[in-house]
């Protein structure tokens, strides 16, 4: 037994040294093997940008003359390289930045040379002054941040900047952390992130959407808002809810999302009936079945405006809601109008009701059998960009609009120029929007509403003898000249219009090289407002940096709203820089039209207009002062009376002087 334990004990001596060395061993070949860190562990795997992107820096300021500027510069460039993309300072601590790439497939940061466009838009003294720099080639992108959201006072002319930058990528204090994130996660170094762009495109959805038992079919979809110069890929996303019953009503969170895309292309897709049906709890049926189109390219998708079907209890199609934005490409009929149209800087805006032009009746009146009636807000920008406000279903108990202004003032740093209210019809859900007459508010750049009016070209009615009169040009001091006039040739429909369904609208011609015209809007305002500016210095310095040339020349259009029908009158232009006003006249053998110079009989009309109402005060000025002396004679010729009857009698003259005024 004694033996054994010794044989044992050599046993395990054995095995421990059998161990021990393999230790070394494995521990040698470790020591002997390249270290690996944690970092090669890459966390990013995706790019994270699209072709086409901008840098754009704002600098806002009140200037000397009070007047709120925002010069912009911006980098537009488009990236070739699929890649992680941020921006991170050239070397640690430097203000100027740069452009970084980490390679996806070379898993290293690099600063890709990019061929990009330097835009600069400065603004001096309320003049817009644009530079355009040529191409840069081959060259990194890196700009002197400074401060990303900064404000700084200058002390050599006491005005108070705020600096703001818009970056599509992250920015990080150094490009070691920028590595960090790329390969850890590490968000430690991260100053910060872009706003996680919406991935709804409200625009985009089925045309001629139709289901036939289990089977879903279009013609085709609506164009894109995004990635419209890329290939993508367009797919549909199903989602499906259950009921107990056809009056319950399912909200989001009933809804399930089926994990399987289907082909847009196709124009068709079959319901995975059974599949879907087999998740329903007893006494469940499949309610509601949710077409979704969807598009997407690496790193980036959209959601469009979905259809509803939804199923009765025996699996039949009860019914099918598709709401959808009309897009500008809609068929326009200008069949209906906005009556009534109000509006105020809240931002609130109200009408009486939603006419028919076409039967001069209310189109909720319509013996439509199916007929849609609904109102689109679309808001146009200063540098000509465009989004969807609203778009809803018109409901005759509720005719406002109500939405915050600060939700839509500005679009990436610029100010919202127009609003656009555009009622729409269609019979049938399958059928496309007929777009009506827009009512069009626009704004200044500070946000102030200044007109609104209907830019229907049918259902308009052009009248050749209705003119502004008394049409006076007056000399600008510094920047601002006046036009002023006195009134219209006679209409006898302007008597029962209110003003602000009137309006004078100021356009002026611009001529490129090859003397091609084109128009451009001034401003607007009413008939009765009866004068309206002109910065003839802007103007000038304006087209001194264009390629289009202004001649000075203003035209002045009045027109009026009634009945929903617009009613255009002929322009009376202005020669700003000559100081001329001219009509145009037609030769009626010949046809020629040609300007005329009115300058001197407008002038001469609005002086007697003066002189009229001159006399006109005088007139009832003097008469306020007899009627003021006839108590006192009252009193001499009848002072026997008692002073009751004084009065009576006083009164009574009163009331005969006022009668005759009237004509009674």
């Amino acid at each position: 037994m004694e033996q054994k334990t010794i044989n044992q004990n050599k046993f395990q001596t054995f095995l421990c040294i059998i161990a021990l060395t393999l230790g070394v061993l494995v521990s040698a070949v470790l020591f002997s093997m390249p270290p690996v860190y944690a970092e090669e562990n890459y966390y990013i795997t995706d790019s994270n940008a699209s072709n086409d992107c901008i840098i754009r820096n704002i600098l806002g300021y009140t200037n000397s003359n009070s007047q709120h500027q925002i010069d912009t510069r911006e980098y537009s460039f488009g990236l070739d390289m699929p890649g992680f993309y941020a921006i991170a300072p050239l070397t640690d601590g430097n203000s100027v930045y740069a452009l970084y790439m980490f390679d996806l497939s070379a898993h290293s940061v690099s600063t890709p040379k990019l061929n990009f466009m330097e835009i600069i838009n400065w603004n001096v003294d309320g003049k817009d002054t644009l530079h355009n720099e040529t191409n840069r080639v081959n060259r990194i992108l890196s700009f002197d941040v400074g401060s990303f959201n900064s404000t700084w006072t200058d002390p050599s002319n006491g005005i108070t900047y705020e600096n703001k930058w818009l970056l599509p990528f992250p920015v990080f204090d150094s490009v070691h952390s920028f590595e960090n994130y790329c390969k850890l996660g590490d968000k430690s170094g991260l100053i910060s992130e872009p706003e996680v762009p919406g991935i709804i495109d409200g625009a985009y959805t089925y045309i001629g959407f139709s289901i036939n038992g289990k089977t879903a079919r279009w013609t085709d979809t609506t164009e894109r808002s995004h990635l419209k110069d890329q290939e993508v890929e367009e797919y549909t996303r199903i989602t499906y809810g259950f009921a107990i019953s056809e009056d319950q009503i399912l909200n989001a969170d009933n809804f399930i999302e089926y994990d399987q895309d289907f082909a847009v292309g196709e124009k068709f897709m079959k319901i995975p009936w059974s599949e879907i049906e087999s998740n329903k709890k007893d006494g469940e049926f499949i309610r509601q079945v949710n077409f979704i189109p969807c598009y997407r390219v690496p790193g980036a998708f959209y959601l469009g405006k979905g259809v509803k079907v939804f199923f009765n209890s025996d699996g039949t199609v009860d019914k099918i809601e598709q709401v959808t934005i009309p897009s500008d490409s809609e068929t326009i009929g200008n069949d209906i109008s906005l009556i009534g149209f109000q509006y105020d800087n809240s931002f609130h805006a109200e009408w009486v009701d939603v006419w028919s032009n076409a039967v001069n009746k209310s189109a909720f009146d319509l013996d439509s059998g199916g007929q849609y009636l609904s109102l689109g807000i679309k808001a146009i920008y200063y540098d000509g960009s465009k989004a969807d406000i609203d778009f809803y279903s018109l409901d005759r108990k509720k005719l406002t609009w109500d939405k915050a202004f600060s939700d839509f003032k500005e679009n990436n740093g610029s100010p919202i120029k127009s609003l656009y209210f555009t009622p729409y019809t269609k019979t049938g859900v399958n059928n496309p929007w007929n777009k009506g007459n827009s009512i069009v508010v626009n704004f200044d750049e500070n946000g102030n509403t200044s007109s609104s009016f209907d830019t229907g070209d049918d259902g308009t009615v052009h009248l050749d003898d209705f003119k502004l009169t008394g049409v006076v040009w007056n000399k600008p001091f510094v920047q601002n000249g006046t036009i002023t006039w006195t009134g219209t040739t006679p209409n006898s429909d302007l008597l029962f219009v209110p003003d602000s369904d009137t309006l004078v609208t100021a356009t002026y011609p611009r001529y490129d090289v090859d003397l091609n015209t084109s128009y451009e809007t001034w401003s607007t305002t009413t008939i009765g407002k009866g004068s309206m500016k002109v910065n003839v210095d802007y103007l000038i310095d304006y087209y001194k940096n264009s390629e289009l040339a202004w001649n000075g020349e203003m035209w002045l259009t009045p027109c009026y709203k009634k009945g929903g029908v617009l009613y255009v009158g002929d322009p009376v232009i202005i020669n700003c820089l000559k100081g001329t006003v001219s009509d145009i006249v037609v030769d009626k053998d010949s046809g020629k039209a040609e300007q005329v110079d009115k300058t001197n009989q407008n002038k001469s009309d609005a002086d007697s207009i003066l002189n009229v109402g001159n006399q006109f005060y005088s007139i009832i000025n003097s008469l306020i002062g007899s009627l003021q002396q006839l108590p006192a004679l009252l009193t001499a010729i009848f002072g026997f009376l008692p002073s009751s009857i004084v009065n009576l009698l006083y009164a009574s003259f009163a009331v005969i002087i006022i009668c005759r005024i009237l004509g009674r």
